[in-house]
């Protein structure tokens, strides 16, 4: 399927490395002033580091991956002192399942019926289908409960690929 952009994913990764730097600049200055600063000053420099690459870094046709930087304040939450392990455990399953989230979707089509590789993957049995059509590069999927799927495809489909597709699916869906 033609490349989704993530901006409000990004946007709360964003975020929640924001208010995290904000809450270890608050325990440094404030909580622990002068025997854990550095620790905190340490972190939070590691933190806009890898926040700051995965942002003004990446190439403009790869997807900005937040991970690194969730993972590290997911460390920070659990080993400095006044951290919280279970705000820890959340950014740790942030930083795990953002890459899963930002990958691209695509629709795989076999004998059986149609899986969609979003997270968590999804199958659909060709029974529960009435209609799957590929036109000019939108592949578009009727369900038999009255749901309409409208997808764009990627790459520009060639006119035989497309009568092919089109004819298997609906041997499919008929038999």
């Amino acid at each position: 399927l033609k490349y989704n952009k993530f901006e409000r994913i990004d946007l709360i990764s964003e975020l929640m490395l924001l208010i995290s730097v904000g809450a270890f600049l608050y325990t440094a200055f404030y909580l622990f002033p002068s025997s854990q600063f550095y620790y905190y000053l340490l972190t939070i420099i590691v933190i806009v580091s890898t926040w700051a690459y995965a942002k003004f870094f990446t190439k403009k046709d790869e997807i900005a991956l937040y991970g690194y930087s969730l993972f590290i304040v997911a460390l920070g939450w659990w080993l400095l002192p006044g951290g919280n392990i279970i705000i820890g455990c959340f950014f740790l399953i942030t930083a795990l399942i953002e890459k899963q989230v930002k990958f691209p979707k695509e629709i795989g089509f076999n004998k059986e019926g149609v899986v969609f590789n979003n997270f968590p993957k999804k199958y659909f049995a060709w029974n529960k289908i009435s209609n799957v059509v590929l036109k000019d590069g939108m592949l578009t999927i009727d369900y038999k409960n009255n749901k309409l799927l409208q997808k764009e495809v990627e790459e520009d489909v060639l006119p035989k690929i497309e009568k092919e597709f089109n004819e298997f699916c609906r041997m499919h869906i008929n038999s």
